[in-house]
């Protein structure tokens, strides 16, 4: 049992009159309080035992129904819901002045005399013995209703030294019990015993730090600056126990609960990176932990309060080269796939939200392995053996990137880094200016853009170059397959008569099944854009770019991929789709009216019969369909939008030029104007017989470049 105090009674006395000579209340170990003044020094001990805590922490004192005494402890409050990391800590650090077996005790007062049951839960005890002994982790519950005392340790303690102290942590569990009172947690800290089972341990020279060790580790040294100057020490020798640290538990641990000696044989085993996060450390490399206290990790460790934790999930199924930390953000890098129990699938490249312990995709990823992650401005540069940004984690399309990327960790999306790169990419320094990169490269260049670049004056050096701020992804066919039987065309005769009146010759002829058709148009393999238009919002009097061609992308925040069409915000380098049905095809022709936004090419519309033409308000973000009568195609083809231009003689009207046979039920082959006040097709003049490739105005009269037949 615990004593709270001593009373003595003088019951008797011989000579002039009572008298106390001395008296010692001997303990068989040693004790440590959580309330500092309790902790005085021994008359026969040089150093007092200590504490020390992190977060809140207050006095709390108890009813003991003992006259004349009281117990006093340490509380702490927590809301439920708080992480291990984020909660309060104390550490007991009890002085020890021998080498023994001890039994380390917890004791934990009962809820009753403290009225506070409904608030108790559970806590995370880690004991590290000292110099090179493993940390021992115990889950606590602290719900007990009387005075209990809990075994931590049981084992055996060497001697305090100016390098290591036995050190006892308590902290809110990872997994605590009940719900609390009111939505908080209360922790209680008392004291914590050692008990000397034994002092028959072997207090050799190694035990008392001074002498070598034969205790083994693997992957992990953390090895003190100072002793670089000990001449006299091999480093292909066991280490002695005077250079190690409290971190070196890592390689310790790490070595035991791979399998011993017995995991060395495989080649496999690897520890390749160490990144640390406040006062805990994440281990990345290629290994399988069986036993001890981070049991069922792969890969990927953490190491906190001087013990190895697992990580969600039981880390990843692949190598970890790589780590980069952005305040609770841990990227990391590898050769993987999925996490472990494969409930996250991350290609190549994850992130690991340190106060959440969940995984998350970094977009979809890379098609190959990350061997390098270096952050610069809030931005992540990624390089390794890979070619592609994924669009999709279970697909194998996406942007061109040859080996090197950049994440911007503000937009959470991938951005163009601004240059050109053919090769492959294993290393980035950019701790210096110049930035330095290194790996199988064939070719860089200073700018490189997906599809599109800005321009705009600079100064004497020349322009400003802008490249587009995201990659655009090649998972869109470059074109219905309909669209690719084309015949070919023939030479058109060179001697036209400039003076022909057309209107007379067309009214005379009737269509011609046999008329030469035009060529199909220009390749436009995915990612491509063709064309663009600029466009001010009237609200805000903003100007952006609308582009559209063959691409598709993912926008961030956004979960589907947009298509075809896109709103380019150049200020903010924030690149965004339409609302709605995505184009399904090819977008060739753009023309912006106002707050308009008329789209042709050679696609359809999802929920919809359009063909070829179709109509976005941008003001509204919304399709306008609502009297367009779709364009119908030529027998045996498809329609092709391939000219959208504005009247200047008629302000209301837009033309509309390619391949088509009528817009709704009128015949205008060609070529067609549409009153988009009246919402009505209109002819020009008798028409024409053949296709439009382009046209062009000249006063009050079009000119085209045309096929037809005479």
């Amino acid at each position: 049992m615990a004593i709270t105090g001593v009373q003595i009674k003088l019951s008797s006395f011989t000579g002039s009159g009572p008298g106390l000579h001395i008296l010692q209340v001997l303990s068989s170990g040693a004790f440590s309080s959580s309330i500092s003044d309790n902790n005085r020094q021994s008359c026969y001990a040089p150093n007092p035992s200590n504490t020390s805590l992190t977060g809140s922490w207050t006095a709390k004192v108890a009813n003991t129904n003992i006259a004349g005494t009281v117990q006093t402890v340490l509380v702490s409050s927590v809301s439920v819901g708080t992480s291990t990391a984020s909660g309060p800590t104390i550490t007991w650090m009890p002085y020890v002045s021998a080498a023994g077996n001890y039994d380390i005790n917890l004791l934990v007062p009962g809820c009753t005399n403290f009225q506070d049951c409904a608030s108790r839960t559970s806590v995370k005890v880690i004991v590290f013995p000292g110099a090179n002994l493993p940390p021992y982790v115990t889950e606590v519950s602290q719900q007990n209703t009387a005075d209990t005392t809990i075994l931590l340790y049981s084992g055996p303690i060497l001697p305090s030294s100016p390098d290591f102290v036995t050190t006892i942590s308590m902290a809110l569990s990872d997994t605590p019990a009940g719900s609390g009172e009111n939505g908080v947690y209360e922790l209680v800290a008392d004291r914590v015993q050692l008990v000397l089972k034994s002092a028959n341990v072997n207090a050799t020279s190694s035990q008392s730090g001074s002498g070598g060790s034969s205790t083994r580790s693997f992957g992990f040294l953390e090895w003190p600056s100072s002793q670089s100057t000990t001449s006299s020490f091999d480093g292909r020798t066991t280490f002695p126990n005077s250079s190690l640290t409290p971190l070196d538990a890592i390689g310790v641990n790490i070595f035991t609960g791979m399998g011993s000696t017995s995991a060395l044989t495989s080649s496999r085993n690897i520890i390749n990176v160490i990144t640390q996060h406040s006062n805990d450390y994440f281990i990345g490399g290629s290994f399988t932990l069986s036993s001890g206290s981070a049991s069922g990790s792969s890969n990927i460790v953490a190491f906190k309060s001087g013990a190895l934790t697992g990580v969600k999930d039981g880390g990843l199924d692949g190598e970890v080269s790589v780590m980069a930390i952005s305040g609770d953000q841990l990227y990391v890098g590898g050769s993987f796939t999925h996490t472990r129990s494969g409930s996250t699938q991350v290609n190549g490249i994850a992130l690991f939200n340190v106060q959440t312990n969940t995984w998350s995709q970094v977009g979809a990823g890379v098609n190959g392995a990350v061997t390098s992650l270096v952050l610069v401005s809030d931005q992540l540069q990624v390089a390794g053996n890979f070619t592609r940004l994924l669009a999709s984690v279970s697909g194998n399309s996406g942007v061109n990137v040859n080996g090197f990327a950049v994440w911007d960790i503000k937009s959470g999306s991938w951005v163009n880094s601004g240059g050109f790169i053919n090769g492959r990419i294993t290393f980035v320094d950019a701790s210096s200016s110049p930035q330095y990169m290194a790996g199988n490269l064939a070719a860089l260049q200073k700018y490189g853009a997906s599809g599109l670049v800005m321009l705009k004056n600079g100064n004497a050096d020349g322009p400003e170059v802008s490249p587009l701020a995201i990659g655009l992804s090649d998972s869109v066919q470059s074109s219905p397959s309909s669209l690719s039987r084309r015949n070919s065309l023939p030479s058109i005769a060179e001697n036209l008569v400039s003076t022909l009146h057309l209107s007379h010759l067309f009214g005379r002829q009737s269509p011609s099944p046999s008329l030469a058709r035009l060529p199909a148009p220009l390749p436009a393999t995915a990612p491509a854009i063709l064309d663009g238009a600029f466009w001010s919002n009237s609200s805000s009097s903003k100007e952006v770019v609308v582009f559209g061609g063959n691409f598709s992308f993912v926008p961030s925040g956004a979960s589907a991929a947009f298509e075809a069409v896109a709103i380019y915000d150049t200020d903010s380098r924030v690149v965004q789709g339409l609302t709605g049905s995505q184009p399904q095809g090819t977008v060739r022709a753009l023309l912006v009216d106002g707050d308009s936004l008329w789209v042709g090419g050679e696609f359809t519309l999802p929920g919809s019969s359009i063909n070829g033409l179709a109509l976005y308000d941008l003001s509204k973000n919304a399709w306008d369909l609502n009297g367009l009568q779709s364009l119908q195609p030529i027998s045996g083809s498809t329609v092709v939008v391939r000219s959208i231009s504005k009247s200047s003689s008629r302000p209301h009207t837009i033309v509309v030029a390619g391949s088509f046979a009528q817009a709704g039920s009128l015949r205008c082959q060609g070529i067609c104007s549409f009153d988009t006040q009246a919402k009505q097709w209109n002819a020009l003049g008798d028409g024409i017989q053949g296709e439009v490739a382009s046209i062009v105005y000249a006063g009050v009269c079009y000119s085209f470049s045309l096929v037809f037949s005479f």
